[in-house]
């Protein structure tokens, strides 16, 4: 059983031993409240929810990268597509220019494959170019034969004089076009034929590829997450709930140890002074202890530290009980007034004396003052109290507020 477990199991046991009514409601809902906050905290419920979040991020982290690989494979194989077309394109410009019909101008013939090229869906405009940027021939908005190109001649002048085809986006007010220049080899001079394309296409792809890796990524979450724990996860947790449960559990008693008791307090000191709450911690010593060791042997002693155990765990519905050491337990009382804790040690006491033979109990409690810093204080203060338990004679309860000053105690 793991401490989270416990810890909610303990809690629900004891709101079922509060008494009805309002203020059973009232005890009850705080009870709970602290157990599942006690929850929250448990390094056992945090390194479930680590595991998850690592599992989803390295699903993410797959798709991710899944997608950047597919957004270029799939821009790379329009594009070569594409330029495999205009190649074409360009062969049957200085084709039809070269083999001019009867009664038709150069120009006319490449016009009639320019304005075919422009009849392909996603196609904008097609024109021929010089090597000085000046338009030869145009189909298509936004260029007229005789006028210059819009954004220069560079890249038609690289393609013009290197032979190779260019392509990207169009920068500007035309990004949202995809121009391919591919060059024309007439017989007696070399131009470039540009085809400018409409990103729809290539963006459509992008978006449905976009939608199926992320459908995919949580396909892969919803799914691999509970395969991980069925074949492997379950172990790894259960590894880990152990470790935990071995380093805050005292496992003779079934308590948790002095660790967990630290990290318990700090929460409900931080928790008390945050809400302005009381709060108690009690340190007990079980009395005559190492005279039933030495008379009775350790298994003796055992038995009677796990009755012991018992007796303190059977108090109180809210209240935590630790073994801190060989014969040392504490108790930590929340929202716990002195008083009120004094009543409820007096009666754990008194259980102790009458079942747990031949040892009695000593109890030193100190409560949460505005002075206070930590919970170091307020250890030190139970501590005191409990000295002067033990130096009165055993078998008592004794509140750090009715512990004599030292000068009185030396009267």
């Amino acid at each position: 059983m793991t401490v989270a477990t416990k810890t909610l199991r303990v809690g629900v046991a004891r709101l079922s031993a509060i008494p009805k009514g309002a203020v059973g409601r009232s005890i009850q809902r705080a009870a709970l409240g602290r157990s599942l906050r006690r929850l929250r905290q448990s390094p056992a419920v945090r390194f479930d929810l680590r595991l998850v979040v690592t599992i989803a991020l390295a699903f993410s982290m797959v798709g991710l990268i899944q997608y950047m690989f597919a957004q270029g494979d799939i821009e790379r194989r329009l594009t070569e597509g594409q330029l495999d077309i205009h190649r074409s394109d360009a062969r049957l410009i200085a084709q039809r220019y070269a083999t001019t019909q009867l009664g038709q101008t150069p120009m006319e013939e490449v016009n009639e494959v320019l304005e075919g090229i422009a009849t392909r869906p996603g196609t904008v405009r097609t024109y021929l170019v010089e090597s000085t940027g000046r338009v030869l021939a145009a189909v298509g908005g936004g260029v007229i034969p005789g006028t210059f190109r819009r954004h220069g001649a560079d890249d038609v002048l690289e393609v013009i004089q290197s032979r190779s085809p260019s392509w990207g986006r169009e920068g500007g007010a035309y990004h949202h076009y995809f121009e391919y220049i591919v060059p024309v080899a007439l017989e007696n001079r070399t131009i470039a034929l540009e085809v400018d394309v409409k990103l729809d296409v290539l963006d459509h792809q992008l978006a449905d590829l976009r939608a199926r890796t992320i459908w995919s990524v949580l396909i892969a979450i919803i799914v691999g997450i509970p395969l991980f724990f069925l074949l492997g996860g379950q172990w790894l947790r259960a590894a880990h709930r152990r470790a935990v449960d071995r380093s805050n559990r005292d496992h003779l008693t079934d308590l948790n140890n002095r660790r967990s008791f630290r990290a318990e307090l700090k929460f409900a000191f931080r928790h008390a002074r945050n809400r302005h709450l009381d709060l108690v911690v009690a340190l007990i010593d079980v009395d005559n202890f190492k005279a039933v060791n030495d008379g009775f042997g350790h298994a003796a002693g055992d038995r009677l530290l796990k009755k012991f155990a018992e007796v303190l765990s059977g108090g109180r519905a809210g209240d935590d009980v630790f073994r801190i050491g060989g014969d040392e337990f504490a108790i930590i009382l929340p929202e716990t007034d002195e008083q009120a804790a004094a009543i409820a040690l007096e009666r754990l006491r008194s259980e102790v004396e009458s079942t747990v033979l031949p040892v009695t109990m000593s109890s030193g409690i100190a409560a949460i003052t505005a002075e206070l810093t930590d919970i170091d204080e307020l250890c030190e203060r139970a501590d005191i109290a409990l000295y002067e338990a033990k130096r009165s004679g055993r078998n008592r309860v004794v509140r750090f507020s009715e512990v004599p000053a030292r000068g009185e105690q030396q009267a």
